[in-house]
């Protein structure tokens, strides 16, 4: 079951198509606080929400071990880029 935040439907600029496309499937984290989670806390880009013909936004699961439910938020692309950061992978870490 998801807890669904859509908090962040209405704000800020949308992503186009070709944006989402780096988005998807990357670990990401907050950089500050916003509607009960902390600061750090990770999660996961599951896909995209096309809202209106070329507009999107980024779904995100996040990794709470504490919920009982799991919760998944929508991000435009200023809330993104003023919310989260993306989190290098160990993957990538090692080929650098």
């Amino acid at each position: 079951m998801y807890k669904f935040s859509g908090w962040m439907l209405r704000t800020g600029a949308t992503f186009d198509r070709a944006s989402t496309e780096g988005w998807i499937g990357a670990r990401v984290q907050t950089n500050k606080y916003f509607l009960g989670l902390p600061a750090g806390t990770e999660g996961q880009v599951l896909g995209v929400l096309e809202c209106t013909a070329q507009q999107f936004l980024v779904l995100v699961e996040w990794q709470r071990t504490e919920q009982a439910t799991r919760r998944v938020d929508c991000f435009s692309r200023a809330a993104a880029e003023g919310y989260l950061q993306r989190v290098a992978s160990a993957d990538a870490a090692r080929l650098e």
